[in-house]
């Protein structure tokens, strides 16, 4: 019997056992060109965040979601997608959700975890009114 598809949308770096890691992302493709990753590096195109990451040489599947999800219809049995929907249009996140409703198995589950912008912005409301010197610089 085939293992049950589960698939993790832009993943980063993480992979899961029994996960299909899924990531369009420019470290995502230059983790699988160790060489070109290192010529980029030198050439500072690459940041000094994304390259502490370690993202893994193999192991993601490199395909941009805003095509479509290359799955059969109701082959997936489920799917994660934590902090990435905020980062597609509306228009784009629209059009995810219904490829993932088309991929889902009747009754597979779909997480999707976005940020909290209102506890977000209560953070940053109360670090401005911490007197926070630092805050308030970056606020201004």
């Amino acid at each position: 019997m085939p293992s049950p598809v589960l698939l993790n949308l832009g993943s980063g770096p993480h992979l899961a056992p029994g996960w299909t890691s899924i990531d369009a992302s420019w470290n995502a493709w230059l983790a699988g060109r160790p060489r070109l990753r290192r010529a980029a590096r030198a050439l500072g195109l690459l940041a000094d965040e994304h390259e502490a990451v370690g993202w893994p040489e193999s192991g993601i599947l490199l395909h941009d979601v805003r095509r479509g999800l290359p799955f059969e219809s109701g082959a997936v049995a489920g799917i994660f997608a934590a902090h990435f929907l905020e980062h597609l249009t509306p228009d784009e996140a629209r059009a995810l959700l219904a490829e993932c409703a088309r991929v889902l198995a009747p009754g597979a589950p779909l997480r999707v975890i976005v940020p909290d912008l209102e506890t977000m912005t209560a953070c940053y409301a109360s670090s401005l009114a911490s007197g926070d010197p630092e805050v308030r610089a970056r606020a201004s």
